[in-house]
């Protein structure tokens, strides 16, 4: 809101209320004729019904009536032209009532006075209400040494907020002299607001080994008046509160402990402050999260099953890792449902059961010991393998385990649960048809709910019919038939690491496979907001391995800030394998003035301009990364197509 500043040097000088300066200030003189309404007598006699209408604001009561500037005891009657007298009379009582439509907040009243005469001396109490006048609170008794003009002022304590004809101030004589109000004057606080500043811990990387939250601080400042008892909260855009911190009184100011939540995808994140008395939200600040964690969820289905002695349903195979996190796997932990329409609920997971003898079984049939193990209530470390299976799954019948030997180990859950049909449980057919799968997986630290679909209409129709999907779930990302071989196509590549370091003027890359199959290559992608990312180049893959493979790749001359980068593999049939996004800060000389080349010398080809200190253009080149450039002084060198300046000195 802006300050009147005429008003505000004129009666700063005159008032000296404190407060007064710190939202729009104004002074009613009752000077406007046209603003006077008589009541049921003159306007110069004594009456109840006298108004005067100015600003919002209504005056009225008394018995009071308008006085001039004639002198009275040798002072004059008025400051102006006109003013309020109000009359030594039982039961006097004058009301000024703010009527403005909107909603303000009044921070100080104050007014003129005098009495009439010398004597008797004035007995009035000042009082104001923010309740329509409900409610009175005490501002300070009119009291004058002579009959000269004084000042009264009051600054309320908590600035009160206020819509039309709640905030009253009232005159009450109690006994004594004649008094007269002129020039009377209040004070708009500014809204109150808040300003987020700066965020610590930016960018925040989740530690998957724990997992663990990322914490970090979300500073702000603020102004204006917060009730006693409000809370500021650090919020996302979704509602998400990160952290809060109590804090009250004018002006408060802080930083609020945030805590970001493990299960956040990579990106990047709006972030507010929120204040709950008042209601207020500041500007939004941004923050980048780096999560390479994958979350658990299901990898792939064998929907047609292979089957010559037991039923279609008994071999159908549910395939599932747990991702970056530690998973106790049981009922409580992992449901998976299935339907025909978004959000499932044909519950295949309640209950589990152990089966030593089953698992041994599928040992024997797969040909190598140790492969499978019974997985109830097991808490499996991060990157395992799990596999749900009906309890009357049919071992050595019809699906061939071998292939998957070198794979494990593999967690085996054997659900007994009513909804899994011994007859078959999902499509067969060819005919087309979207079909929905979830997974709620519960973590040692975290709930993640991924949905999965894939299109019916794409099965070949015979035995061993499969669907993979990525980590994220969404439409199946392959659908395909091994024949009857269970194989490890089946199961993800696994990545144990991907991380980037800065050296020299180079992001170092690198990451680690515990196992590939069909491998072909992995993409590298870049990006400097997270959001937009091209492709920086490929690195050859190692088809199918069950052994610890290590890989890196350069990227030289990256920008400075925040360079994000995105790891991909690719099979040889095409399909796309999102790996993960992580973050490296690169901090270097961004520019620098080169004596022996009498150039000045930037990290990366851009546009640039060279301005002196006066703000001359002094010369600009395109697409270049050096300035032939002889001078010396302090110099203005503008990234034209970023728009970032640099502050470059030439000694």
């Amino acid at each position: 809101m802006m300050l009147n500043w005429s008003k505000f040097f004129v009666f700063t000088s005159i008032f000296l209320i404190a407060g007064v300066g710190y939202g729009q200030t104004t002074v009613i003189d009752f000077n406007d004729a046209a603003n006077w309404v008589a009541g049921s007598g003159s306007i110069t006699s004594y009456q109840s019904d006298h108004q005067y209408n100015s600003n919002n604001w209504n005056f009225t009561g008394g018995p009071a009536l308008r006085n001039t500037t004639s002198a009275t005891d040798g002072f004059p009657g008025a400051l102006g032209s006109y003013s309020w007298r109000l009359r030594d009379a039982s039961g006097m009582v004058w009301i000024a009532t703010y009527n403005n439509t909107g909603t303000n907040t009044i921070s100080d009243f104050g007014f003129k006075f005098r009495r009439w005469d010398s004597s008797p001396a004035l007995n009035h109490t000042v009082s104001y209400s923010t309740d329509g006048g409900l409610n009175w609170s005490t501002a300070g008794i009119l009291s004058a040494s002579s009959s000269d003009w004084q000042t009264f002022s009051h600054n309320l304590a908590s600035p009160a907020t206020v819509t039309s004809g709640q905030f009253k101030v009232r005159v009450v004589r109690s006994g004594g002299e004649r008094v007269m109000i002129d020039d009377f004057q209040w004070s708009i606080a500014p809204p109150a607001t808040i300003t987020a500043s700066s965020i610590s811990g930016d960018p925040f990387t989740v530690d998957c080994a724990g997992p663990t939250p990322a914490s970090g601080t979300f500073s702000f400042t603020s102004s204006g008046s917060f009730n006693a008892g409000n809370v500021f909260s650090a919020e996302l855009s979704d509602g998400t509160v990160l952290g809060t911190l109590t804090s009250s009184g004018a002006n408060p100011s802080g930083a609020i402990s945030i805590t970001v939540p493990a299960n956040l995808a990579t990106g990047i994140y709006d972030v507010v402050v929120t204040s709950s008395d008042p209601v207020l939200t500041s500007n939004n600040l941004t923050f980048s999260l780096i999560q390479n964690c994958e979350p658990p969820h299901l990898k792939s289905l064998v929907l047609n099953s292979c089957n010559t002695v037991c039923d279609e349903g008994n071999n159908e195979v549910i395939f599932g890792s747990s991702g970056d996190y530690s998973v106790t796997l049981n009922s409580a932990n992992l449901t998976v449902t299935y339907g025909s329409s978004v959000s499932p609920t044909t519950d295949y997971t309640d209950p589990f059961v152990s089966n030593s003898a089953k698992t041994n079984s599928l040992n024997t049939d797969a040909g190598c010991s140790g492969l499978f193990l019974d997985g109830l209530n097991v808490t499996v470390a991060p990157n395992s393998k799990f596999m749900i299976i009906s309890n009357d799954f049919c071992s050595g019948d019809g699906l061939d385990l071998s292939s998957l030997c070198g794979s494990g180990p593999i967690y085996v859950l054997y659900s007994t649960d009513p909804s899994w049909s011994s007859s078959g449980n999902f499509p067969n057919s060819t005919s087309a048809g979207i079909r929905y799968l979830q997974s709620s997986i519960s973590t040692t630290s975290a709930l993640f709910i991924i949905d999965y679909s894939f299109d019916s209409g794409l099965n070949s129709g015979a035995d061993g019919d499969y669907v993979k999907w990525n980590s994220t779930g969404g439409l199946a990302s392959e659908v395909g038939n091994n024949g009857c071989t269970l194989s490890a196509t089946l199961l993800p590549i696994e990545l144990t690491e991907f991380n980037g370091f800065l050296r020299y003027n180079s992001v170092m890359l690198t990451w680690t496979t515990l196992s590939e199959l069909n491998n072909d290559y992995f993409s590298l992608y870049h990006s400097m907001n997270g959001k937009v990312f091209e492709e920086l180049g490929t690195v050859p893959g190692s088809g199918t391995t069950s052994s610890s493979l290590n890989y890196s790749f350069e990227h030289r001359n990256p920008r400075p800030g925040i360079n994000y980068y995105k790891l991909k593999s690719v099979d040889y049939n095409g399909t796309l394998h999102e790996k993960g996004i992580i973050a490296v800060q690169v901090e270097m000389n961004l520019i620098f003035y080169n004596k022996i080349t009498r150039s000045i010398q930037m990290n990366y080809k851009s546009d640039y301009a060279v301005y002196g200190s006066d703000g001359r253009l002094i010369t600009r080149v395109e697409q270049q990364n050096a300035i032939p450039f002889e001078g010396f002084g302090v110099f203005h060198v503008i990234d034209e197509r970023s728009g970032e300046s640099f502050k470059l000195g030439v000694y």
